[in-house]
């Protein structure tokens, strides 16, 4: 079952506020506005959690603070027993990055690390060895 991210397109002509770990250069979370573009047609723009509408990529659950009501698209635990302080159920869970982090979540929604996605960035290579 494909993601819908019509929740978004509908609310905001202006760029979707979404966060990603941007402390520390690190190619996986540097993936997560690329990818939002790419398959859920939406033009972000990084915002601090308590801002953010949408969570996407590593983990970063636990910097979700008390009271986000946001959308998360494959963003995970750091540990499997990890504390969050947001309530899962009021948030919208689209996708957790996989089973570790998906413990403790209400409801049905994908598995999987939006990371795997990374090669349809760049298309076809052809290889020269």
């Amino acid at each position: 079952m494909p993601l819908n991210f019509n929740i978004f397109r509908k609310a905001a002509p202006a760029p979707v506020r979404a966060y990603w770990w941007n402390k520390v250069a690190n190619f996986g979370d540097q993936l997560a506005p690329l990818l939002l573009e790419r398959f859920a047609d939406l033009t972000v723009a990084h915002a601090a959690p308590e801002l953010a509408d949408i969570a996407s990529i590593g983990s970063v659950l636990e910097h979700l603070p008390q009271g986000w009501r946001g959308t998360i698209c494959g963003s995970g635990k750091l540990h499997p027993d990890s504390s969050l302080r947001f309530d899962q159920t009021q948030a919208t869970i689209l996708a957790v990055r996989g089973p570790f982090s998906a413990c403790g979540f209400p409801g049905t929604f994908a598995l999987g690390d939006p990371g795997l996605l990374a090669h349809e960035l760049i298309g076809s290579q052809i290889k020269c060895w």
